[in-house]
């Protein structure tokens, strides 16, 4: 953070682009294939900044384009989803006498399920 006058504290661009980005991939986690245009709705942020944000994300391998949206009036619009493969999830809860754990992919779906009784 960039402290200003007055003591108040801005948000560096890096922060910002980071935050654009987490923001993204959630709304495209929760929607399933959904275009650039759904997505700067959904977010409220500019198409501009939607398509830099997802180009990073892209890059980085967290979501790829899966076809077109035809049918519609303009242009066919490119759709974009998580791909679960690119990462995964461990959830654990340690009970008094249950030991129980998860694992799921970045589009949520539980790959494995352990529950031990201590």
């Amino acid at each position: 953070m960039t402290v200003v006058a007055g003591g108040a504290s801005a948000a560096r661009p890096q922060l910002i682009r980071a935050i654009n980005e987490q923001v993204l991939l959630e709304h495209i986690r929760r929607s399933g294939p959904v275009s650039r245009t759904e997505l700067s709705q959904l977010s409220g942020l500019s198409k501009p900044t939607v398509s830099a944000a997802l180009t990073t994300i892209e890059r980085a391998g967290l979501v790829h384009a899966t076809g077109q949206r035809t049918g519609v009036p303009g242009p066919a619009a490119r759709l974009y989803e998580v791909r679960p493969e690119a990462g995964s999830v461990l959830g654990l809860d340690v009970g008094r006498e249950y030991l129980r754990g998860a694992i799921a992919d970045l589009a949520g779906n539980t790959r494995c399920r352990l529950n031990v009784r201590e």
